[in-house]
């Protein structure tokens, strides 16, 4: 039986073997994990079923507590221990779905072509954000290179599941703020508002860059 996916969610692919199937029957629990209802078998035995993240989810959350029930026949604790490994392996894959490893900040500073900066350490500038008409007095702590930055949309994504993207800027300091913190360049002028904080030069953006390395378009531009 073909599943179709009637809503935007993404789908995810998990195996119910025939052991795990009469367990289900048994407790009369996910009715729709039956081999009649997969969209493919194998070995005419186990029912390969596309399924939403949330029934992912929650099969994920019995089958733990399956594993860790001693009560149950040996071996199938076993099974649901296997069961709930092969749903967090599909889960992560489709979280990672369209992103890819980091490749760490020597590698990107590697990628990035050259650009040259105005601000040095120490320098008096001032911060505009959002609508802001008339900025902040902020000093320069970190000079003008490429940093990670942490980001729920970036086009990486590091072996803790953290995502982040490199962007060249600055890091500053503000009064108003207490602390110093990462911004674009294009946020920062001299204090008389004149834009000089970089020259006008060509420099690819890191996703033409990534580009020519691996063949994939990678990221948004920096």
């Amino acid at each position: 039986m073909e599943t179709t996916n009637t809503t935007a969610e993404p789908l995810v692919t998990i195996r119910i073997s025939p052991v795990i199937e009469r367990d289900f029957e048994r407790r009369g629990v996910f009715p729709e994990l039956r081999q009649k209802n997969a969209y493919r078998t194998i070995n005419s035995a186990t029912g390969v079923h596309l399924i939403s993240l949330k029934t992912a989810r929650e099969i994920l959350d019995d089958a733990k507590a399956q594993n860790r029930n001693r009560d149950l026949p040996r071996g199938l604790p076993v099974a649901y221990g296997s069961l709930a490994k092969n749903i967090t392996a599909s889960l992560k894959q489709e979280a990672r779905n369209g992103l890819q490893d980091d490749p760490g900040m020597a590698e990107v500073q590697r990628r990035q072509a050259a650009a040259s900066a105005c601000f040095q350490i120490g320098d008096s500038v001032l911060y505009f954000r959002g609508a802001d008409e008339y900025g902040q007095e902020a000093t320069i702590v970190n000079g003008y290179q490429m940093y990670p930055v942490i980001s729920d949309d970036g086009p990486y994504i590091t072996s803790d599941d953290e995502r982040r993207r490199y962007q060249n800027g600055y890091v500053i300091w503000t009064k108003a703020a207490g602390h110093r913190f990462f911004v674009p360049a294009h946020t920062l002028t001299r204090n008389d508002c004149k834009p000089s904080h970089i020259r006008l030069v060509a420099s690819p953006s890191v996703s033409r860059i990534a580009t020519n390395y691996t063949g994939q378009r990678q990221g948004a531009s920096a």
